[in-house]
């Protein structure tokens, strides 16, 4: 015999200890066997090999993601590759003298006694059993290959009850034999893994193919039904066959909690030994994750009595089973599968995506969802830069790895980087050319759409039934001549006025049924919301395709209706979901919440452009509302997205009149200096409009809030047929809003007179017809902005800016021709009109807009892009800046920031304050914290369960309380759903959090930031889990991050406010000295600030007395219609 290779120095060169990635001590042991077995038909993977050298030498790759990287499945077991068939087995490492009847069991079951060929034999089968040439008491077993069964999930509960069967009927099977196996747990329970998957894949990297180029597809039990077996037979015992209860001494196994290892001097059944463990390990595997596995737990309770006798024989518990089994339905059966540590609620799209066959990376990736971030919480913008920063390393030094020839000559590999580095670098121009271009498109079908079904609310095209007014008139110049093409719906002005109030409730109930029915996300504006997620708020769904269709169907549809709502800030909300669904497509802003946002802020750029046709008012729009930091990468981007989405909806030309929207308009009349005078009060008229729409929308949005929720279609159907009922006897209010606009900006020059509008006879009438529209409109605006449909409100704004400022122009021009040449209006030349109305429309429209949103200087470069006249650019600073000061005074803030705070969101506002208070007057002093180690899964577990908290600070076990790091709870439900797939983790393994230095130097963070839970990808970060994890021990410093954001008590309030607005961070921790004594997040902060420092103090429109204004008026409303009811039953007796 050769001698054997005893333990190998650390002086190996490929040794663990020499480099990241090397050898272990029991790897050896394959080495050493490699020729050898090669020569027996059985090839190891080349790491084994005597010429192996590490593929990431040359590569410059992390190791874990080479297949070479990865180790042995286990210390006594290694795969291998039959070369006669090209087979994967398993080579499993037994010692006779530790296990002496391990052969004997195996060739009994499995290669020649009569219970080989049993249909119901459930030991692993043998194929071949080698004798090791370096070591008499070794030998190798020839093994399929074989998963845990908890290694593919179960998706139904039939799968499971299948499985449960097996066992229990293998278990059966062995003691008839009288064979008692005596170390029944997860690791010694296997499945054939071999119908569920396309291809068997790699034992230590299951989502990948063998030779880890491929990732394989993962089917169900369902439709691949699997066997079940026993494996490692070291500790069982051969019964005598007339000892239906035989007594021994029993060795430990690998279950600790069998109550008979109390005593291992007490002679023991190991029948009823084998019976607990099964039902333990069948009791932790599915009860809990479906309720109808409880009709079982009677079963189980049972074969887990403490006292053996109590116990059920395996015949007994059999018998058992299959009378509970009967009493489950079939529907019960094809129940889905939840699992304990990681409940995720899936909504009815995402469980019919949960096809049989589906790959098997597709549930990992929905893990590493829930580990990154989940719903309604807010991302931790250190963290992912971090992450994001690390990648780029990689992608550098792999990028800088020479790929040169042995002759420096240029290799394919070497090209092919360079195309590589090329794409990378262009990648996100790609991308946001492409969310501009799909943007710009659907601006105008929008657009198209729109104008078509506001107008066939008035009649139809004789020409074609698609064709709207515009189109179906086109070769008619004056708004006198008569289209013969253009029928309206009636003669009768009642029957014409019934079919408009039927179409517009028409089109607001199948809206507002649309989205309550599809997409509840594609309500409202979107404003507020997307500003919450560009600052790092989470809404999984906002963003959808089906937000985005459903939004893009009904927007046009409640434009059309007619309700006081406008399609501007809607249309930021569908470019955003634009710019998410074609950038989640590619990986680079998928895994990047900084890379998106940033795709997100250049999106609402762009959806403002194309709404407004301003595609520099676009971007200061993302910059003076959307993001609160703006780099100038962003800008850039910003720009050429904004540009793009333009270019495009000019390309398409969706009016055939080269506008981007109908109410843009030139001037070539200059304005007196006269006129600043009623630009004020246009200004005052802006801040005092924008102050009471927000202030009475805000107790509208709480009336609705508590007495309309359950009512939104009706209250939708509802607002729209009185809005069509009032609007039709008012020019203005009947036609579309940015028609009506268009008109009101125009010049009166003759080319077109709307109503007369123009006409001097019908001043004070139009006056009046503009007084009505503007009031009537406001507080249609009030009432109708939030309901659920699809409703802006930046159009309802200017359209009732603009009625109001036209009224203001007719006054002015009327009070010019009456005193002509007199006072102020002697600077006015006789012959040429000195007043234009339109324009007073215009600055009208701005000081609405600015005034409800608080913006300025977005309102200015958007009035310049609409009129292309840099005259009145002015007279809209003077307009925007009496805005601005009216709102000032009056302490009105903007509608979206208030509509912020209506719901809850955590957003910080721009405007710093002064609140002189430490950080330790905010903080949370009640923490529940973690211990460094001394914990088990089990109580992790029940930590999780019994607390809501975002995050655990991760803390010294000695009680001081010194800061070590701090861990996401997403984070950890993921990791330790993730680790049981990985190892044996029982629900007593002891969990710890402490980094040993030998950890690092093995993972190998070249450049990578301190805290590697900052700083990994997921797929390294399991890769670590598995090589540093140590038997019984569940490591998971990979996940914490052990160098949180922290600072002082004695902290300024404002500063901690500074760093969560620039740094992103989700939590600061508050320490002293090194002792962590507490916590502050952005909640805690905005409750402080709300709660106690603001004292608000309640107006008389206040909601607790709006509501009860609310109660009572319904109240003596019920009373008056209770009184009529009966003065009408009485007097229809008298008659």
């Amino acid at each position: 015999m050769l001698p054997f290779h005893a333990s190998p120095t650390h002086q190996h060169p490929l040794s663990y200890m020499k480099m990241s990635g090397g050898l272990y001590e029991d790897e050896y042991f394959w080495r050493d066997h490699q020729a050898w077995l090669a020569e027996s038909g059985y090839m190891l993977r080349p790491r084994y090999r005597k010429d192996w050298e590490p593929s990431w030498l040359k590569s410059k790759k992390f190791y874990l993601l080479c297949e070479d990287g990865k180790g042995a499945l286990r210390n006594k077991v290694m795969d291998a590759v039959r070369t006669s068939d090209s087979r994967i087995v398993f080579l499993k490492q037994v010692n006779k003298s530790y296990c002496p009847w391990e052969e004997e069991i195996n060739r009994m079951f499995t290669m020649s006694g009569p219970p080989a060929t049993d249909r119901h034999n459930s030991v692993a089968p043998v194929y071949e059993v080698l004798q090791s040439p370096l070591d008499n008491n070794i030998i190798i077993l020839v093994m399929p290959y074989l998963m845990r069964i908890n290694g593919v999930r179960f998706a139904t509960v039939g799968e499971g009850v299948e499985c449960i069967r097996q066992l229990l009927e293998g278990l059966q099977f062995l003691h008839r034999h009288n064979l008692a196996h005596c170390d029944i747990h997860v690791n010694n329970v296997m499945m054939d893994p071999t119908p569920l998957f396309s291809e068997l894949p790699h034992p230590v990297r299951p989502h990948k193919s063998y030779d880890f180029k491929r990732r394989v597809t993962q089917r169900t039990r369902t439709s691949h039904p699997t066997k079940y077996y026993y494996i490692d037979f070291g500790l069982s015992i051969l019964c005598p066959p007339a000892d239906a209860s035989p007594l021994i001494h029993v060795s430990f196994g690998g279950d600790k909690t069998v109550p008979e290892y109390e005593d291992p001097s007490v002679l023991r059944d190991p029948y009823k030994i084998d019976v607990y463990c099964l039902g333990n390990l069948l009791q932790i595997q599915f009860l809990g994750k479906n309720r109808h596995f409880d009709v079982f737990k009677p079963l189980f309770a049972e074969m887990t009595q403490r006292d053996p006798g109590a116990r059920p024989s395996i015949d007994e518990a059999f018998s058992q089973f299959e009378q509970l089994r009967g009493s489950l339905a079939t529907q019960a059966l094809r129940s889905r599968m939840v699992t304990n540590t990681c409940r995720v609620s899936m909504t009815r799209d995402r469980r019919q995506s949960f096809h049989d066959i589906r790959p098997l990376h597709h549930g990992d990736e929905e893990l590493e969802q829930l580990q990154r971030y989940e719903d309604f919480t807010t991302i931790d913008w250190i963290q992912d830069s971090i992450i994001e920063r690390n990648r780029r390393l990689r992608a550098a030094r792999k990028l800088n790895t020479p790929y040169h020839g042995p002759r420096g000559n240029v290799s394919l590999a070497w090209i092919w980087a360079r195309l590589q580095e090329v794409a990378h670098a262009g990648q996100s121009w790609f991308v946001v050319s492409l969310v501009g271009i799909a943007i710009g498109v659907n601006a105008a079908v929008i657009s198209i759409v729109t104008e078509w079904l506001s107008d066939i609310k008035m009649g139809y095209c004789s020409d074609g039934w698609w064709l709207n007014q515009q189109f179906c008139c086109w070769e008619i110049d004056g708004e006198g001549d008569t289209c013969e093409a253009w029928h309206q719906w009636s003669t009768a002005m009642p029957a014409r006025w019934a079919i408009y109030v039927l179409f517009a409730a028409a089109f607001s109930f199948v809206a507002a049924h649309l989205v309550r029915s599809l997409a509840k996300y594609a309500a409202g504006s979107g404003i507020s919301e997307i500003k919450c997620i560009i600052g790092g708020f989470i809404m999984k769904g906002f963003l959808g395709f089906w937000t985005f269709l459903v939004k893009s169907i009904t927007l046009p549809l409640v434009i059309a209706s007619g309700l006081s709502v406008g399609k501007e800030g809607p249309s930021v909300h569908v470019a955003c979901c634009v710019g998410n669904l074609i950038a989640s497509m590619f990986k680079g802003f998928s895994r990047s919440q900084v890379k998106m946002r940033e795709i997100l802020t250049a999106s609402s750029a762009a959806g403002v452009a194309v709404a407004f046709g301003s595609p520099i008012g676009g971007v200061m729009f993302s910059i003076e509302e959307m993001s609160s930091v703006f780099s100038i990468k962003t800008m850039w981007r910003s720009f050429f997205c904004a540009l793009v989405a333009t270019v495009t909806l000019s390309a398409m030309n969706p009016y055939r009149s080269g506008k981007l929207v109908l109410f843009q308009v030139t001037y070539d009349r200059d304005w007196h200096f006269f006129e600043i005078f009623f630009f004020i009060i246009l200004g005052i008229f802006g801040g005092l409009y924008g102050a009471f729409v927000v202030k009475f929308n805000l107790q509208v949005a709480a009336f609705r809030k508590r007495y309309l929720k359950n009512h939104a279609i009706a209250e939708a159907v509802t607002l729209a047929t009185i809005t069509a009922m009032i609007g039709w006897f008012n020019h203005f209010m009947r036609i579309d809003m940015t028609e009506s606009m268009e008109i009101l900006f125009r010049e009166c020059d003759g080319a077109s007179d709307f109503d007369h509008i123009c006409q001097t006879a019908y001043q004070w009438p139009m006056v009046n017809s503009l007084f009505l529209a503007t009031v009537l409109r406001m507080g249609l605006v009030v009432i109708s902005y939030g309901c659920k449909v699809p409703a802006g409100i930046f159009v309802p704004s200017m359209a009732i800016g603009a009625t109001f400022g036209r009224m203001v122009g007719v006054i002015v021009k009327a009070i010019n021709r009456a005193y002509l040449g007199v006072g102020i209006f002697s600077v006015c030349p006789p012959d040429a009109p000195c007043i234009t109305p339109g324009t007073y429309a215009l600055l009208g429209a701005a000081a609405a807009l600015s005034g409800v949103m608080r913006l300025t200087v977005t309102v200015v470069v958007i009035m310049f892009e609409l009129t292309g006249a840099l005259t009145y650019i002015l007279p809209t600073m003077i307009v925007l800046l009496v805005t601005k000061a009216v709102g000032d005074f009056l302490g009105t803030t903007g509608i979206a920031e208030e509509m912020i705070r209506f719901n809850g969101f955590p957003f910080l506002e721009k405007d710093d304050h002064a609140y002189n208070v430490p950080v330790s007057r905010v903080m949370r002093r009640d923490l529940k914290t973690l211990p460094v180690s001394g914990l088990s899964v089990k109580e992790i577990e029940d930590v999780l369960t019994s607390t809501d908290v975002k995050g655990f600070p991760v803390v010294s076990a000695d009680g001081k309380n010194i800061l070590m790091g701090f861990i996401d709870r997403s984070q950890l439900r993921y990791v330790l759903e993730k680790s049981r797939g990985l190892q044996d983790v029982r629900p007593d393994t002891a969990v710890s959090f402490a980094r040993d230095p030998e950890d690092l130097e093995d993972a190998g963070f070249a450049g990578a930031a301190a805290g590697p839970a900052v700083g990994l990808d997921e797929e390294l970060s399991m890769g670590i889990m598995e090589n540093t994890t140590m038997e019984d021990v569940l490591k998971l410093w990979p996940w914490v991050n052990q160098t949180p954001l922290t600072v002082s008590p004695q902290l300024p309030l404002e500063i901690a406010m500074q760093l969560f607005k620039r740094m992103g961070p989700r939590v600061i921790l508050v320490e002293d000295h090194g002792t962590l004594v507490g916590l502050v997040t952005v909640k805690d902060v905005l409750r402080f600030t709300m709660l106690e420092q603001h004292n608000v103090q309640y107006s008389p429109w206040s909601g607790e007395d709006f509501d009860g204004l609310v109660d009572e008026a319904r109240t003596l409303t019920s009373n008056f219609a209770d009184d009529v009811l009966s003065w009408s039953r009485r007097l229809f007796r008298r008659s």
